[in-house]
């Protein structure tokens, strides 16, 4: 109970206010069951009469709970509702401004009542019907509370009305609550928001610090909301996109965008990319993701190798379409960079079987060497492969069961068919791995023939007519080893990385109904990390070496020189060959090892030749790309503007899919999907069907193994293996390879080169050759030995739409 109030000037109010706190007549008519207080949050609900006579009105519980106190005074009124609502937060209510009440335009009194005291005001029947179904808490409590203004200029608490007609709640109930607590926590909860921290993860750390903290999801919702507000400023997320990043230097953006102004491509690299694709460009994988942003734009996700063997993010493209134009746009603002960049093409790159996408490369890089996923090419020829093999399967059981007496149950027969058809999948996988892997044409048509002989049967037929025209004569040079023997790929023959890279960047983004702007300052969380993942390890093995003593000889010159992984792939190759036993393959009397031209390092022979002499590799024995170089991360400097990309038409899904529509192409529901899990695959289809699980989450595919350069046939891999003795159940989806390589992109060890960034100002040209920088602001580093100097190339701004080109602006400054 609140004890007794000091005397209050009534400010010329028709309502005195009385000495102590009033009693309402009500509680002395009311049933003696009705006459209660609640001190406390701990205190039980009163015990309702046993029957209200129905000619007697309805008649509210009213509640007394603990004042604040009352002597005290305060300098300001938002000083006093804080020290009110700290009060209130123990005994379960809070206060709000009800009204303000001033003389001659100075603020007298502000009345507090409780945030549960105003009347709820109903909608009309006839109104517009809402969305979104909104609720309140005002019940009309009649708990009033007044600050005066004193002569002194202090602020002193007056009670009105005390009882409330609700019973305590906590605080988390009351929005005056969390937001009080909430303001206390806005600069942790802004860094880790910059931080990329979910909402989730944000909550779960203040409850650590706080276990009593009231604040919820909404709150950090909210607040995020208001943040992203503030940093427009009035503009649309890609205008703030295009011009705010860029200005920090974090940034650089290139655009095409259609006769109506909208933003039909958007090509986007981080610093930090630059600095790690200058001395680790020679492959690339690319590959198209889905459920990222609003628009339903794709994502065309760009990755670069590093010698650590992590990967890194060279770009990202948003495209309207994955049709050849895009594509070609997309990728020529690559060979932009590469060229700006004084930059070789890449010599290789890796992607899926896309048609558009292989067309542009062959447009915009004529002398790249291009590659397919061989692990995509399994699952293709998969899906095709175990729905015959089950049928061919089921009916030879059927004729063994029909001569037979034993009877078994479903689930019985349904286990030992998914068993034999992941045995007859095991068996053709290793058949077709041997054509890939031949090494001459006469040799793969051998394997053909043997293959052909195996599947003779006519329900073989149509996979037959599938592999000969789909793969082995539409683009055989894409995969096959006797052509990509002679293709430097640094043994990457699968877009896992990329998939990887794929999964890394969805779990930060969380939903697909974000703006670019928001999907890319997510992003860039993930590129930084990476990057210092990849230098961090870098400078590691810079200083250490490895203990088993059987290998100093060999790799004494190298140590520290040349990255774990190009040594570990040697070792391999030693293991394999060496020493001589009866259980190892011979080595060939004839060199027709190509390790060093696709992999990079050292084959057998010369393997031998140097255990022979007791010499140790040189660093040039290995390809440049295995070397340790130290990476730094160049300034940048662009700009822009526009408005947000249209709505697109969604990528078709094969039939028996979630999102399938019809005629091969499925449309945007009325609802947009915020899920970022793609939808499945054709091959994963199959295995649903068939009863298992689908895509498994467990270690990396890792693509098909590969074989020793020239050293020997590479078997089947250990994924597809696992993948194969596994029906349905832990598919080889692309979730796969999450386990080791998806930590997504470990960017590499860059050489000592810095790229020089030219100066998009005067004034910042100036700096830049007050800072030590060459001719016009620019920024240059000695590259290694065996690449060529940056000679004033630099990336100013990619996004002006200026008559003359990027490349022309680049020369002319």
């Amino acid at each position: 109970m609140a004890s007794s109030q000091p005397d209050s000037p009534s400010d010329s109010e028709p309502e005195a206010i009385p000495e102590s706190p009033p009693t309402l007549p009500s509680l002395h008519d009311a049933p003696p069951s009705l006459q209660n207080t609640a001190p406390s949050l701990h205190d039980a609900p009163p015990s309702l009469p046993d029957a209200i006579p129905e000619s007697s009105p309805p008649i509210p519980s009213l509640y007394t709970f603990p004042l604040p106190p009352l002597d005290q005074q305060y300098d300001t009124p938002e000083r006093g509702i804080a020290a009110v609502n700290a009060f209130a937060r123990e005994h379960g209510y809070a206060v709000s401004i009800f009204r303000s009440i001033a003389k001659k335009g100075v603020k007298k009194i502000v009345q507090l009542c409780c945030d549960r005291g105003r009347t709820l005001r109903a909608r009309p029947d006839n109104g517009p019907e809402r969305k979104r179904q909104t609720t309140s808490i005002a019940i009309n409590c009649p708990f009033l509370l007044r600050l005066r203004l004193q002569e002194d200029g202090r602020w002193k608490l007056t009670v009105d009305k005390q009882e409330h007609n609700h019973e305590p709640s906590p605080p988390s109930t009351h929005v005056a609550q969390r937001k009080q607590e909430l303001s206390t926590k806005v600069p942790v909860i802004k860094q880790q928001l910059q931080q990329g921290l979910s909402t989730r993860h944000i909550l779960t750390s203040i409850r650590k610090e706080d276990e009593e903290s009231c604040l919820t999801a909404r709150d950090v919702y909210n607040l995020r909301r208001k943040l992203h507000i503030e940093f427009l400023a009035g503009r649309t997320p890609l205008q703030a996109l295009l011009i705010e990043l860029p200005r920090d230097g974090e940034w650089i953006f290139k655009h095409e965008v259609d006769n109506e102004n909208h933003v039909t491509a958007l090509f986007c690299m981080h610093k930090s990319s630059i600095a790690m694709l200058r001395t680790n460009s020679w492959v690339i994988s690319m590959d198209c993701t889905y459920k990222t942003n609003r628009y339903g734009l794709p994502l065309l996700d760009i990755i670069g190798f590093v010698a650590t063997g992590s990967s890194f993010y060279v770009g990202f493209a948003f495209m309207k379409d994955e049709k050849q134009d895009s594509y070609e746009v997309i990728l020529s603002c690559l060979a932009e960079a590469f060229e700006s960049l004084t930059l070789e093409p890449p010599q290789t790159i890796l992607t899926d079987k896309e048609e558009a996408l292989m067309n542009a490369v062959k447009v915009v890089f004529p002398s790249t060497k291009h590659m397919i996923c061989l692990w995509h090419i399994n699952m293709n020829i998969m899906k095709k492969a175990r729905p015959i093999l089950a049928e061919q399967l089921a009916k030879a059981r059927q004729e063994t069961e029909a001569a037979s007496s034993q009877r078994r149950t479903k689930v019985e027969r349904d286990r030992e068919l998914r068993e034999m058809v992941n045995e007859a999948w095991k068996t053709m996988l290793k058949l077709w791995i041997r054509i890939v892997y031949a090494i001459t044409a006469e040799e793969r048509e051998e394997k053909w023939k043997q293959f052909n002989e195996r599947y003779k049967e006519p329900i073989f037929e149509p996979l037959l007519d599938y592999l000969r025209s789909e793969w082995l004569d539409d683009c055989p040079e894409y995969f096959l080893y006797e052509y990509t023997s002679e293709y430097l790929h640094l043994n990457e023959i699968s877009t896992s990385r990329t998939e990887g890279a794929h999964w890394l960047l969805k779990q930060d983004l969380q939903v697909s109904t974000n703006d670019l702007l928001v999907v890319l300052r997510t992003f860039e969380n993930a590129v930084k990390l990476q990057f210092r993942k990849a230098t961090d390890a870098i400078e590691n093995e810079k200083i250490r070496s490895s203990t088993d003593s059987r290998w100093k000889h060999l790799f004494r010159l190298v140590v520290g020189r040349v990255s774990a992984k190009a040594m570990g792939y040697t070792k391999d190759v030693y293991n394999r060959f060496l020493p001589e036993a009866d259980n190892k393959p011979l080595i060939p009397l004839l060199c027709r090892c190509n390790s060093k031209n696709t992999a990079g390092f050292p084959c057998i022979h010369l393997i031998r030749q140097y255990e022979e002499e007791k010499k140790s590799f040189e660093p040039e024995l290995f390809h440049q790309h295995w070397h340790l170089y130290s990476v730094s991360a160049p300034p940048i400097n662009p700009l822009l503007l526009l408005q947000d990309p249209l709505q697109v038409r969604r990528r078709g899904r094969p039939q028996g899919a979630r999102n399938f529509i019809g005629g091969g192409e499925s449309t945007q529901a009325s609802t947009q999907d915020a899920s970022t899990q793609r939808d499945p695959s054709g091959f994963e289809l199959i295995l649903s069907q068939e009863g298992g699980r689908g895509r498994g989450r467990g270690r990396g595919r890792g693509g098909t193994q590969q074989a020793s350069q020239g050293v020997g046939i590479a078997s089947s891999t250990a994924q597809e293996a696992q993948q194969a003795s596994q029906e349905g159940g832990r598919g080889r989806g692309r979730a796969r390879g999450r386990g080791t390589g998806r930590g997504g992109t470990q960017q590499a060890s860059q050489g000592d080169t810095m790229v020089g960034i030219a100066s998009s100002t005067a004034q910042e040209a100036q700096q830049a050759s007050q800072e030590g920088g060459q001719g016009r602001g620019e920024t240059q580093q000695a590259s290694p030995a065996s690449m060529a100097t940056a000679q004033g190339s630099g990336i100013a701004s990619w996004a002006s739409r200026d008559e003359d080109s990027w490349s022309d602006r680049l020369r002319k400054r």
